[in-house]
């Protein structure tokens, strides 16, 4: 004994290689009918926005920002994707360069410097100005000594 086929929607194909594929995806049901993507809206092969794009030195690129997790560490971050910079590369066609546009660890990282100097500038000047007064070497250590410990 054989069955009829049941009618309705040929089956799912998640594979959309090209826009006219997305022309035939069913969107609604009216009147028994389906309405289809083509029937509601035009159905091209362009990107949403053409009047944006990403550049550098004069030539057209692709811009990808990376952007860290909340609590993550920036520079920690940045030396990560920066270690694995190379790797990408590899895979990338020999035409293709990957540059960094911007980097906002280096001024994290002289920063972070400039902070240590200051650091080290004020432990000598309290030192200088504790031995002044003190005019012994036992009593200048204790304070020196216990500043960076502060």
């Amino acid at each position: 004994m054989t069955t009829a086929a049941q009618p309705g929607p040929p089956p799912a194909d998640d594979q959309l290689i090209r826009a006219e594929d997305g022309a035939e995806v069913i969107v609604a049901f009216r009147n028994g009918r389906p309405i289809r993507l083509g029937d509601v809206a035009e159905v091209s092969d362009s990107v949403i926005n053409t009047r944006l794009a990403g550049w550098f030195n004069g030539e057209r690129g692709v811009v990808v920002y990376v952007r860290k997790q909340p609590d993550a560490n920036v520079v920690e971050t940045v030396d990560a994707v920066k270690a694995a910079l190379p790797e990408i590369a590899r895979w990338l066609p020999p035409s293709l360069k990957v540059h960094t546009l911007y980097d906002r660890t280096v001024l994290i990282r002289e920063s972070v410097a400039e902070v240590t100097r200051t650091i080290a500038i004020a432990i000598g000047l309290v030192m200088v100005v504790v031995a002044l007064f003190l005019r012994r070497l036992a009593a200048t250590l204790v304070p020196v000594m216990s500043i960076p410990v502060a």
